[in-house]
């Protein structure tokens, strides 16, 4: 067998799977989005749909509520992430398998029984009602509903990083600490000045990830709140999700979905760009 094809029989399974999942979406939301299929499909809309998403008003609200989850919880999750990765990187061996193995069982937990915990704790009447002592509408008032959700996604979705960043802080030469010790750094410098630059590609890996995650985030706002109260936790996927799935209103969905995606590379790319250069830097 001719060994040029051996490269593409190894990534082709890989590259059949992202044009079916990947590739063939995004090029049926093109097609979604100028032309309405179905039996009561209208045909040829032309750029009626662009026109009818950007003139509304609920569209640019979800922009704004999905910017403030991605400006709150990307900073967040990353600096609790570094910062229990820090304070692992000092406690024995059991005590990080433990502490990896408590923050990482939310995560592989699925949304729906986490939500349904949060909702028994936050409602009236519930856990946190009695230890306060007295009832605060968590889901059901603003500026409260989105504070919730945003303390329930921080509380969940470290877990996965934690363990990335745990292996690479492993993975540091313990020469380098040494040496630091020797030129009379304590552990916070160490961890400032060794560590952290030590693993920042690691830092800026799952800082593309958790960004392009939180600006299509949408099944805790979803099952939490549906996207109240007054639209003040509805985020673009979920409307998304609301235009499409539930009022068939499939072309403005796919004009969203695609505005979407343009949106997540877009930023994604910028992070990639400034945090590149202050790595080099």
């Amino acid at each position: 067998m001719n060994r040029r094809w051996e490269p593409w029989l190894l990534v082709g399974p890989g590259l059949a799977l992202y044009a079916v999942f990947g590739f063939l979406p995004i090029l049926w939301a093109g097609v979604g989005s100028v032309y309405e299929t179905g039996f009561y499909g209208r045909g040829w809309l032309g750029f009626q749909a662009f026109v009818d998403v950007f003139s509304n008003a609920r569209f640019w609200t979800s922009l704004w509520v999905t910017v403030k989850f991605t400006a709150v919880l990307l900073p967040i999750g990353m600096f609790l992430t570094v910062a229990i990765s820090v304070i692992l990187s000092w406690a024995g061996s059991k005590l990080q398998s433990l502490a990896r193995l408590a923050f990482f069982v939310p995560t592989v937990t699925s949304a729906m029984m986490i939500s349904l915990a949060w909702r028994w704790i936050v409602l009236p009447g519930g856990p946190l009602s009695r230890l306060i002592g007295g009832d605060i509408l968590w889901i059901a008032s603003n500026p409260y509903a989105f504070w919730t959700i945003c303390v329930m996604v921080v509380s969940i979705s470290i877990g996965g990083s934690l363990l990335y960043m745990m292996a690479a802080f492993l993975s540091v030469d313990q020469e380098i600490y040494e040496a630091a010790r020797l030129d009379g750094c304590n552990r916070i410098q160490e961890a400032w000045y060794v560590t952290v630059p030590a693993v920042m590609p690691v830092i800026v890996f799952l800082g593309v990830g958790r960004l392009s995650g939180l600006l299509q985030i949408w099944q805790f706002p979803y099952s939490m709140t549906g996207g109240g109260p007054n639209y003040s936790t509805t985020t673009i996927m979920l409307l998304i999700y609301q235009e499409g799935i539930g009022a068939g209103r499939l072309p403005q969905a796919s004009v969203m979905s695609l505005f979407l995606m343009v949106m997540v590379v877009g930023l994604v790319l910028l992070y990639r760009l400034i945090s590149k250069r202050k790595i080099l830097l």
